[in-house]
């Protein structure tokens, strides 16, 4: 869908629990020059039909709520596909983890400013993941930490089409992208993401990055 210049109509929600937050990120966000139609949930139950009826591009949730990890992995569960991205992060800890097995693939800290907030939704879009300097220092050290315990044995046996795959994964290609560097389909890209996570022992591209740079 296009609006009437012929630029593409990014669909955002953004889920809180809070209503005042909600509404009003998603207002701002209706506001920015950059197409796009935002919306809002408070309700989980009215999310999911959301997501169910017509998946938006990207999810925002407001991650200061103890449920948030909970209905990501929910969302997530019910549609691998769909960018997940934390809003209002608290400070960087060893947690860092749990949100990306939860499905996260983007980051905002709590004290972060609405103006970098634009950037940050539009590269977990087109990139695949996105996260400051010190949320990727704290991820990596933590996901090499759980990946050293659970690997400690042989390293498992990638093809070399896997492993094109995954160089350019961790380049920040998204599917459509690292299909068009290979001439392959999407649909065989994602069959060899599926035998990648399923050989690593993770569950998402940004584990499998974590991994590669081990």
């Amino acid at each position: 869908e296009t609006n009437e210049r012929g630029h593409p109509i990014m669909d955002v929600v953004v889920y809180s629990k809070t209503r005042l937050f909600a509404e009003a990120l998603a207002g701002w966000l209706s506001t920015q020059d950059h197409p796009r139609r935002a919306r809002y949930s408070c309700r989980f139950e009215n999310l999911l039909r959301r997501v169910d009826k017509r998946p938006p591009d990207i999810v925002l949730i407001d991650v200061r709520n103890e449920a948030s990890l909970r209905d990501a992995r929910t969302l997530h569960k019910r549609n691998p596909e769909l960018r997940l991205l934390a809003v209002a992060l608290p400070d960087v800890s060893e947690a860092i983890t749990d949100y990306v097995e939860a499905g996260f693939l983007g980051f905002f800290p709590r004290d972060g400013s609405l103006e970098n907030l634009v950037p940050v939704i539009e590269q977990t879009l087109t990139e695949g993941c996105a996260f400051g300097p010190d949320i990727a220092a704290s991820m990596m050290r933590a996901l090499r930490d759980r990946a050293s315990e659970a690997h400690s044995s042989e390293s498992p046996s990638l093809t070399k089409r896997e492993k094109e795959i995954l160089e350019l994964l961790a380049e920040g290609l998204c599917n459509k992208a690292i299909a068009r560097a290979l001439s392959i389909s999407e649909s065989t890209v994602k069959n060899h993401l599926h035998n990648i996570f399923s050989k690593l022992g993770v569950s998402n591209r940004v584990e499998a990055v974590a991994l590669l740079h081990e």
